[in-house]
This record gives C-alpha cells, structure tokens and sequence, in this order.
C-alpha cells in the first residue's frame, strides 16, 4: 500500500525538498508507514517535528497515520497544520504539491462522516492536481452514496468515475464498485447492476459486499453508505 508522498515546495532561488532526504528518525516512520505499523509510526513523527516542526511532509505523514489510527480529529489538525506551513513556504500559493494534502484531509473528514467538508477538500485536491490518483473516485463515491441527500450529486459523480475508469481502466474491482453505485444514483439500474456483476467477477473477497449492493440494484434502488 502506497501511502507516503514527497512534498515539494518551490521557494525563490530553488527548490525546498521536504522529504527527499529525511532526517533518519523520519526516514524510519516511513518505514513504519509502509509496513502499515502506524501507531509506531507517529511517536517517530513527534520526535521529527520537535527538530522541524513545520515541516508539511513529516504534518502531513503523521497525519495520514493517525487517519488510519482512527485519530480523526488530530489527522485533521495535522493536514491543517501541514497546509498553512505550506503555505508560508509558497509566500500564499498553492500548487500541485499541495492537492496531496487536501486529498488525505477529505479522507478524515470522509471517515469522521463530515462529507460537506470532505467534499470540499476532495475538490480542491482534485482543482490543483487533476491527475492525482484515487481523488476522482473518492469523490464520486461519496457524491454518489452520501446520506447527506443535500450532498448527493449523481450525474457529476459517474462523470468523474467514467473519467477515471477512460484513464485508468476497468480491471479494478473498488472503482467498478463506484461506477456502479455512480449509475445506480442516476438511475440506471441495468448499468449499476452490470459493473457490480463485474467487480463481483475480479474480486471474491469483497464478495459479500458486492452481493448486497446487487441485490439493491435489482430493486431499483441506489447505494446509500450509512457510517455509524
């Protein structure tokens, strides 16, 4: 699982590389982070950022680690954190390197069901870095399945998700899942019902989850996600 990023920052007179070349105490996070390991992972962050404590890579990291930690808030304070640092380094301006950071702040909001805010952050992810993979079918998903019927927007939703799948193909299972519940939001069922009939095909272990979207396909009815 790719889950670290390198931020770069450019500054007058050069390039800033934040995580080219970690300290070695960060360096060592990241290995945790690749390993998964991630409540290992963030005391190591702690001890980094006492050396350079607005460093947006190592705010950013930790901040993906206590997402999958369920630390939600604190992620939240960390992408924050991370971006206004950016920012002081940029002199005000965002850029590509910042839509890395607003895509993992859309997926705490996302897991902490704040979809207004989630959607906002996935969209400006996705304004500074079009190409930035996952973003597109993030926010599909959740336009397309919120229980936020404010929120719910199905005819945007299956034109990112169908962008996505022209670029990136048809042969994964979670993004024929979205494609799926993206066609179900507009009401085509027969569509909805087809892609998840494909997802089932690629992907056994997730068989029981797409069985009962299927089976609410066939009823006519969409995909509605209910985070408790």
């Amino acid at each position: 699982m790719k889950i670290c990023y390198i931020l770069i920052f450019l500054i007058s007179g050069g390039v800033h590389l934040f995580a080219a070349e970690p300290a070695r105490i960060a360096d060592q996070a990241l290995v945790e982070m690749e390993e998964e390991n991630f409540r290992k992972a963030i005391p190591l962050f702690d001890q980094a950022l006492k050396d350079d404590p607005n460093n947006p890579a190592y705010l950013t990291n930790r901040g993906i680690c206590y997402t999958y930690t369920g630390e939600l808030q604190v992620a939240v304070k960390d992408f924050e954190a991370a971006i206004n640092a950016g920012k002081i380094i940029t002199r005000g301006k965002e850029d590509s390197k910042f839509a890395y950071t607003y895509y993992h702040l859309g997926r705490a909001y996302d897991y902490h069901n704040s979809p207004k805010e989630a959607i906002i952050s996935y969209k400006k992810a996705l304004f500074l870095k079009p190409s930035l993979p996952k973003v597109r079918n993030d926010l599909a998903w959740l336009l397309a399945t919120t229980e936020n019927v404010d929120l719910l927007d199905g005819e945007l939703a299956l034109k990112l998700i169908l962008v996505e799948c022209d670029e990136l193909g048809l042969k994964d299972s979670r993004r024929l899942d979205t494609l799926a519940a993206c066609y179900a939001r507009t009401e085509d069922y027969e569509s909805a019902i087809l892609w998840i009939e494909k997802a089932i095909e690629i992907d056994k272990e997730d068989l029981d989850e797409y069985a009962e979207r299927l089976e609410i396909y066939k009823l006519g009815k969409p995909y509605t996600e209910i985070i408790k």
